[in-house]
């Protein structure tokens, strides 16, 4: 690998935890967990509906953590599930 394309790389990769980072001190400012920091965010982007497995297809957690996350956030009111499809 060129040196100009490894310096490049190590650019993204900072760049994305300082994103991380970010999204992080978000979350503890709102006092929710990264994964319904996460979720908020992936509805946010998803619009009024977003099914579950494009959250999980998008997000690299698990899916168990995202439906633990889902469920916080309907017990506080915050969504609403509702089934598509029958599932």
């Amino acid at each position: 690998m060129s040196d100009k394309l490894h310096d490049k790389i190590y650019q993204i990769n900072c760049l994305t935890e300082e994103v991380d980072s970010l999204y992080h001190q978000a979350a503890l400012k709102l006092g929710v967990s990264d994964s319904v920091m996460f979720v908020l965010y992936m509805l946010h982007i998803g619009g009024e509906k977003c099914l579950l497995y494009d959250i999980y297809k998008l997000s690299g957690i698990s899916k168990q953590t995202i439906n633990s996350a889902l469920r916080k956030l309907e017990n506080d009111g915050i969504v609403y599930l509702e089934k598509h499809n029958g599932k």
